[in-house]
């Protein structure tokens, strides 16, 4: 058990003087990466909402949840990314350039399954379907625009902590 509490703190101690040192001005964005998703509630880049002349589509899950569980994917990223900091150290900074290539790759796959999925949702009349068919197709297409705007976010926050992690122990 005193292991553990010493762990934590080392962990701690590493993780705020990563925040907080002014030599790693790469981990700026990828602190702020966790709170992306809450700056397209106002600048709406990435939409959230369809468009809808009649205002008679009704979301199963509503943006701000789409919004709170991105938010807090993203920071399990950057915690679990940043608890890996040792494999990056050294000979293993070739390794996190590797995979934050990798996440980059995948934030773009995230993005363009995420908007053909919004331009596909949008594009559906509603009205032709009965009730109980109406709420498993918005569920059906729902739960995979969350997934793909989780995925973009979070791995956005994943490549900016490793390429923050190369550069702050590049200069330690």
């Amino acid at each position: 058990m005193k292991y553990y509490a010493q762990n934590n703190a080392g962990f701690l101690r590493d993780f705020s003087k990563f925040i907080l040192s002014h030599r790693a001005t790469g981990s700026n964005p990828a602190i702020i990466s966790v709170f992306f998703p809450l700056l397209n509630q106002f600048i709406q880049a990435i939409p959230l909402e369809n468009d809808c002349v009649n205002g008679d589509m009704q979301h199963i899950i509503s943006p701000l949840v789409i919004t709170a569980t991105t938010m807090l994917m993203s920071c399990l990223a950057l915690l679990s990314t940043f608890s890996m900091r040792g494999e990056f150290k050294g000979i293993g900074k070739c390794d996190a350039q590797y995979k934050a290539l990798i996440s980059l790759s995948i934030i773009l796959v995230a993005l363009i399954a995420y908007l053909k999925l919004h331009q596909i949702y949008s594009d559906i009349d509603f009205s032709l379907f009965v009730r109980p068919k109406l709420f498993l197709l918005r569920l059906f297409f729902e739960v995979p625009l969350l997934i793909a705007y989780t995925v973009f976010f979070s791995h956005l926050t994943k490549t900016l902590t490793l390429m923050a992690l190369t550069k702050f122990y590049r200069e330690n």
